[in-house]
């Protein structure tokens, strides 16, 4: 196979400031003949420019779900997160067609998170909005990826169709040594709580990040130190 899928675990809060690690992020690589595996920055535009994005993502998303019962035969109780390109929001069929994926494994919606990019919210009626609301309609959770705290605006949040944030590892140092970045952190968090969201913060590369992390309240973390 050219394509594999690697797993990125994330850790999330539990009871009794216990972290658990209860999902994966499924990655996508390809394994080439000369560079080994090659990450997807360096791909996928020729995937996208050759319009086989929908094929790749539902490759990605069997592979996932394949995984999450193997898991599960060895006694692991995972969900996936799944990478979705601003591109397949327009496509009407998407959430079907997700939805008849999992099923042909066995496995309900909600075990799958989709993140994507954030798009123009101002219409209610656009395609990707609709195909967002779909995806919700079938069970499926979504996360805003790349949540841009610097240009948050704290009155849109309530209407961003959306399970979770994700925050960048950049925004998260700059709060760490800024203090009026760190107020707007808490207060962002503190409101995604509110409207009933998660978040998580990717990146995480230390233990000082971490523990601030868990004074922040922040739901969720990645990166190379977990």
């Amino acid at each position: 196979r050219r394509f594999i899928v690697k797993y990125q675990p994330k850790v999330e809060r539990g009871s009794a400031s216990q972290w658990q690690t209860r999902e994966a992020e499924a990655l996508v690589r390809w394994r080439h003949a000369d560079e080994g595996l090659v990450g997807p920055l360096d791909f996928l535009p020729e995937i996208e420019a050759a319009g086989l994005m929908p094929r790749l993502t539902d490759y990605v998303l069997e592979e996932a779900a394949a995984q999450l019962v193997r898991w599960k035969n060895k006694g692991l109780n995972l969900n996936a997160c799944i990478n979705l390109a601003s591109s397949q929001l327009a496509d009407d069929d998407l959430a079907a067609r997700c939805a008849e994926i999992v099923g042909r494994f066995g496995l309900p919606c909600p075990r799958f998170t989709f993140e994507v990019i954030e798009q123009d919210l101002s219409s209610p009626a656009a395609p990707h909005l609709q195909t967002l609301a779909a995806l919700r309609d079938k069970g499926f959770r979504l996360c805003l990826d790349n949540f841009q705290v610097a240009a948050a605006s704290l009155g849109t949040m309530e209407q961003l169709p959306f399970d979770e944030i994700k925050m960048r590892a950049n925004a998260i140092r700059r709060a760490q040594s800024d203090p009026v970045r760190h107020k707007v952190l808490a207060a962002i968090i503190g409101l995604a709580h509110s409207l009933d969201m998660t978040v998580c913060a990717e990146g995480i590369e230390d233990e000082s990040t971490f523990r601030f992390l868990k004074t922040m309240k922040c739901d969720k973390m990645q990166g190379f130190l977990i």
